[in-house]
């Protein structure tokens, strides 16, 4: 009884005020209000905007830096299942070989030398997907048993939308790039197809990560200037010199740890003030100028006969380059990141690569074989 009549003698001898949480009795009567005033409102405010104003640079700094790593261990990850088929491929081959820029029937990719590959290829990077984790589009593909252009040719039927996704999903992309999901300037359609719109067009994703031509136009296949560059067979000296051609591990005279596998190009870029509309590439199906039921296209037009898979240093022509032709920024290096562009070599390493690179280093990185390129004056 004595505990229970405790708080109630507490109260009525004005110890404890059951009104103190909002006010304090004053001798007087005046009361002092507790509490946080406009003022002390105000204050809280401005702390929390200068936190924010002081952190946000960070944050975004964070998600570049996060987003940079991100593009770069895909670029790995595209170099590394390269390595891994190679590896394999050195059980039926005596040294191993990587794979070839594209593959098509012999008989149907046309006259490479006047750049009319005819039919939808299979790019190099259809033959690693099994070893990137993706063994379920490889499947969907079925490079071995079917065709690219037969491919294609079921793909854009309307029972064809399974395989429609298999190629539209972003296997390439860095996640820096800002550029649409489907490549939306090189498609594969019909000769008479004038956009993606049209019927019997198969829109791809985009692809940022390209194998390494080194020198030259992608499908040509004959030194465009042997008096300049004598010592150059060909300008695809690159690891990925051709269709139905693979490279061989040998071949690399330059060494691994100096030669160029895989690069960046980006949706578009910009140098010296202006922006080139790169428009990336494709992934998965390479260089188609016809479907069978079409004509031939022009070398390099867009959307259809202009779907690579690989680019080149156009003879030295950088990374982020101004071009006196924007065309030319279709077939070279290019990425968002700040001064420069990821890349993958043939040892497996990834580097970043200033694009203030010396151009005649550009091309000797580029080029699989051991010659010297002279300095154009």
């Amino acid at each position: 009884m004595l505990l229970k009549s405790f708080p109630r003698r507490l109260r009525q001898s004005g110890k404890i005020d059951p009104r103190a949480s909002v006010s304090t009795q004053l001798p007087g009567g005046s009361v002092s209000r507790s509490g946080l005033t406009r003022i002390d409102l105000l204050a809280v405010i401005i702390c929390l905007a200068l936190v924010v104003m002081i952190s946000l640079p960070k944050v975004v700094q964070m998600r570049g830096e996060s987003r940079r790593t991100a593009c770069l261990n895909n670029l790995g990850d595209a170099a590394l299942g390269t390595l891994n088929y190679e590896s394999d491929s050195s059980l039926t081959t005596n040294t191993g070989e990587f794979p070839a820029l594209a593959l098509a029937p012999a008989d149907l990719i046309g006259t490479p030398q006047a750049c009319d590959v005819s039919v939808p290829s299979w790019s190099w990077q259809v033959v690693i997907l099994p070893y990137m984790g993706a063994e379920e589009v490889y499947d969907q593909l079925q490079p071995v048993t079917r065709t690219a252009a037969d491919f294609v040719a079921q793909a854009v039927t309307p029972e064809g939308q399974a395989l429609q996704k298999a190629v539209q999903q972003p296997l390439f992309v860095c996640p820096e790039d800002q550029g649409p999901l489907l490549n939306e300037a090189r498609w594969l359609g019909p000769i008479d197809a004038k956009s993606v719109d049209a019927a019997g067009v198969l829109q791809v994703a985009r692809g940022n990560y390209i194998g390494v031509n080194a020198l030259g136009a992608a499908t040509s296949f004959v030194n465009l200037d042997p008096l300049k560059y004598p010592g150059i067979p060909t300008p695809n000296a690159g690891v990925f010199e051709a269709i139905n051609q693979p490279v061989e591990l040998v071949a690399i005279t330059d060494g691994t740890s100096n030669t160029f596998m895989i690069g960046e190009r980006a949706w578009n870029y910009q140098a010296d003030g202006q922006v080139y509309p790169s428009r990336a590439a494709t992934q998965l199906l390479n260089r188609s100028t016809r479907l069978p039921a079409g004509g031939y296209a022009p070398c390099g037009a867009f959307g259809v006969g202009n779907s690579d898979t690989a680019g080149a240093s156009n003879f030295g022509q950088g990374i982020n380059f101004p071009h006196e032709d924007p065309v030319q920024s279709q077939d070279t290096y290019s990425s968002l990141h700040a001064g420069g562009a990821n890349f993958a070599y043939c040892d497996g390493s990834t580097r970043f690569v200033t694009e203030t690179i010396d151009p005649v280093t550009m091309m000797e990185l580029t080029a699989k074989s051991d010659v010297e390129v002279a300095q154009d004056d």
